[in-house]
């Protein structure tokens, strides 16, 4: 089944040993982006067998898997944790319901609960990151109106603030919206440089500055 994306199993009373005859053959499909795995019966042993020791090409599409309603407690729930910070599930963007994030272990701790939910962000904070232009210290220019152009440092990459103008930036998991640069642009005569920031990494929103002519 190469060209399988989507797999949903939920509400079948699979368990333990169930989910574990099918974790390999499910780890190799190639195309596999949703795994709907919720009120399954599945408990800390079979997470483990799904994500334990996972290669690099173990689950490598797979954006979104649904574990919501199952019988895990902190146990479980640290072995999610565990795949995410070590860089398993490279395209993970979810492992649980959108709707159900209240109920991804109904047994485990909210603690438990809240590292995973620690380990998704950070992964997909990581993942943005990298794939932007550039990094914290890059001298840019930003686009301001007019055909205007200041130029700045880079300071922060992911930047958040209390609010943005509707349809600005990304949204987080969690719900933080994020933007991917801020900048320290040129401020007043005699004031501190103002901060900026670009809402797009995009060439007609934020450039690289030109390099200084070089003396002698």
């Amino acid at each position: 089944m190469p060209k399988l994306d989507e797999l949903d199993l939920g509400a079948n009373p699979i368990g333990d040993q169930g989910v574990a005859a099918l974790a390999v053959p499910l780890r190799k499909l190639p195309a596999l982006r949703h795994l709907g795995v919720s009120e399954c019966m599945i408990g800390d042993e079979g997470v483990a067998s799904l994500l334990d020791n996972l290669n690099k090409d173990d689950f490598k599409t797979l954006t979104n898997i649904d574990l919501e309603y199952n019988e895990l407690t902190d146990v479980g729930c640290a072995s999610i944790a565990a795949a995410l910070r070590v860089g398993a599930l490279p395209a993970i963007e979810s492992v649980f319901d959108a709707d159900e994030t209240d109920v991804l272990a109904e047994s485990a701790s909210e603690e438990a609960c809240t590292a995973v939910d620690d380990a998704l962000e950070a992964r997909i904070r990581d993942r943005l990151a990298k794939s932007f232009r550039f990094a914290v210290g890059s001298r840019v220019e930003c686009y301001m109106s007019r055909g205007i152009w200041t130029r700045g440092t880079i300071v922060k990459v992911l930047y958040s603030q209390s609010s943005f103008p509707e349809g600005t930036g990304l949204t987080l998991p969690r719900g933080d919206v994020v933007v991917p640069y801020q900048d320290n642009g040129p401020g007043q005569a005699g004031q501190r440089p103002r901060l900026i920031y670009a809402p797009v990494d995009t060439c007609v929103c934020i450039r690289a500055a030109p390099l200084p002519p070089r003396v002698g």
